[in-house]
Parts: structure tokens; C-alpha cells; sequence
């Protein structure tokens, strides 16, 4: 998912995956997670260094499996640790909400 905010483009991308923790109580469990990774520019780098935020959060092991929640949990968390303007935030929650999939996909968007 791109974005173009303020003449500079940003890349929205998100993994899932799962590792083994442990949890108190329930010792090792399989545990699902999401990253969420911002970058800068058009180029796929290889040494990481177009990255502007980054976050990694994990499903708890008593909820039900849900992509949407785990994509905007971590987005909200990456946004947090980059302590992006209110400006910034609402473009990006805009474009994700834009995305094929999204809640506002195929209705017009703004461009910051």
C-alpha cells in the first residue's frame, strides 16, 4: 500500500507469521503475529535503511485469529513509536481504509 504525504512516498507493509513463546501458566504456545513496516521511497531496499517505523504485536492466546484487528493494532503501534503528527495518521488511516479490502475502498481519497 502506498501513499504520497507531504511530496514524500511511503509504503505501508504488513507480515504475519507465528512463534513459539511462553506464557505463565500455559508454558510454550504457539502465538501469531503482525508487523507493520513504514517505509520511505519507491525501491525495494535490501539493508533496511528506508524504514520510518516499525512494529511487531502479538495475538493473545485466548482470542480468536483476526488479520484486520492484528494489521491495525500494529499499525497503530508503529504510528505511536514514530510519534506521528495528527496530519500524518489521519492520511495513513485514510489510505489503508482506501485499500483494496478497506472499508472506503473505491470511493475517493485525499492526498496530503
Amino acid at each position: 500500500m502506498r501513499l504520497t504525504y507531504n511530496n514524500i512516498v511511503y509504503r505501508i507493509g504488513f507480515k504475519h507469521g507465528n512463534e513459539t513463546n511462553s506464557i505463565p501458566g500455559y508454558g510454550p504456545t504457539v502465538q501469531d503475529f503482525t508487523v507493520a513496516t513504514l517505509r520511505t521511497g519507491e525501491d525495494k531496499d535490501t539493508d533496511n535503511t528506508n524504514i520510518v517505523a516499525s512494529a511487531k504485536v502479538h495475538r493473545f492466546h485466548r482470542d480468536p485469529p483476526s488479520a484486520e484487528a492484528a494489521r491495525k493494532a500494529a499499525l497503530k503501534a508503529a504510528l505511536q513509536s514514530m510519534n506521528a503528527t495528527t496530519g500524518f495518521r489521519t492520511a495513513i488511516w485514510a489510505a489503508y481504509h482506501s485499500r483494496p479490502g478497506g472499508i472506503n475502498y473505491g470511493k475517493l481519497t485525499q492526498t496530503a
